[in-house]
């Protein structure tokens, strides 16, 4: 089903849902206008709320929101204490552009980010911040790098204690995945270099817990020589389709990875009951949903009607894809054990497409709708 509203976007909307019925999005439109809708039937209907673009959105319940809103110059901490009606905004320390957010309850949270960019550093200083009072107060610890970094890629923390974040960096210095064990005082870079690096660039980290984790990258060397990063150029890859894409494997709590060829790049992840769903694309045209789970047996499905599975034997973990035509990237939500996902086609039209078949099948989308309910 199609969003009136957000036909076209100036920028890629925010999206937070708490089930399968109730969510919110939030986006900018190309004459500027910004808006917070809400919908409590699955997205068959949607009410304005307010005016604002909230950036990386977050409910935790049905009235407290949290996020980031862009003034110009800065981002600032966002929140929200009745559904999304009204928002506060108040700055944060040491970051000047908040990249991610990230709360388990309605006051222990995180965020991270960089400040200015420094010729010096060869990027920018990054920092997260964390709080434990709904955003407050903030206590900042700074990134430990040899350099400077582009942008904060991905920050996920399984409890108050145990955290991962992946930085991007410049001039095909690839990425990095920092660990916390003390809810961020602190973080060290993992010691597995065989997935990060120059040439390597991760996307995404999840854990299911303090063992078991996944990871997705790609492996690319930009061909164009890089300036400075005063010149405002930005040597990384495109986070389009392709088919180089790895799924990295760890029971080691991060120590050690294993990697197996996924042919997809991944976008965004839910951890959902003991697995993964993730948004992924492949070089050929279309949108891809991965289901990551631990395996007990490998057994090859078979799924008659308008849904595609495979299956991909690696050491552990267990990959089935479904493939969602004419659809570029969007969202999941995970809700009772199983996913809703709601995609955002970019630069055309906004759609939702919803779980109609069970936990393992997707419908396809129809010629003629931007989707299927």
């Amino acid at each position: 089903m199609e969003l009136a509203r957000s036909r076209m976007h100036a920028t890629e909307p925010s999206i937070s849902f708490l089930n399968e019925k109730t969510g919110w999005i939030s986006g900018m439109s190309v004459d500027a206008s910004t808006w917070v809708l809400r919908t409590d039937d699955a997205g068959s209907h949607w009410r304005m709320l307010s005016e604002h673009f909230i950036q990386n959105m977050q409910f935790i319940n049905s009235r407290v929101g949290l996020g980031s809103e862009f003034d110009g110059t800065t981002s600032q901490f966002a929140k929200t204490s009745d559904g999304g009606r009204t928002w506060t905004r108040s700055a944060v320390p040491d970051v000047k552009f908040i990249d991610k957010l990230f709360f388990i309850t309605p006051e222990v949270g995180w965020i991270a980010g960089t400040n200015e960019l420094s010729e010096q550093l060869n990027g920018r200083v990054a920092s997260v911040l964390r709080t434990t009072d709904g955003g407050r107060s903030w206590k900042s610890c700074q990134i430990p790098s040899d350099g400077g970094v582009a942008d904060i890629r991905d920050l996920f923390f399984l409890d108050e204690s145990d955290g991962w974040l992946i930085t991007w960096h410049f001039n095909n210095e690839g990425t990095h995945l920092f660990r916390t064990t003390d809810g961020g005082k602190t973080w060290r870079l993992q010691s597995d270099r065989t997935i990060q690096g120059p040439g390597k660039w991760l996307s995404v980290v999840r854990f299911l817990n303090s063992k078991v984790g996944f990871a997705f990258s790609r492996d690319a060397q930009v061909d164009v020589a890089a300036e400075p990063p005063a010149t405002g150029v930005v040597a990384n890859p495109e986070a389009g389709p392709t088919d180089s894409g790895r799924l990295l494997y760890t029971d080691d709590g991060g120590e050690h990875w294993q990697s197996h060829q996924l042919g997809a790049w991944v976008y965004d992840c839910k951890v959902v009951g003991s697995g993964l769903g993730c948004t992924a694309s492949k070089q050929k045209p279309g949108f891809w949903l991965l289901h990551i789970r631990m395996r007990t047996e490998l057994r090859r499905s078979r799924i008659e009607g308008p849904c595609s599975v495979s299956s991909l034997a690696v050491n552990a973990p267990l990959v089935q894809s479904w493939r969602a035509e004419r659809y570029r990237y969007g969202y999941l939500t995970p809700s009772s054990n199983r996913l809703d996902v709601f995609i955002v086609r970019s630069g055309e039209r906004s759609s939702i497409l919803r779980n109609a078949g069970g936990p393992d099948c997707w419908p396809r989308a129809a010629p003629g709708r931007p989707g299927m309910s």
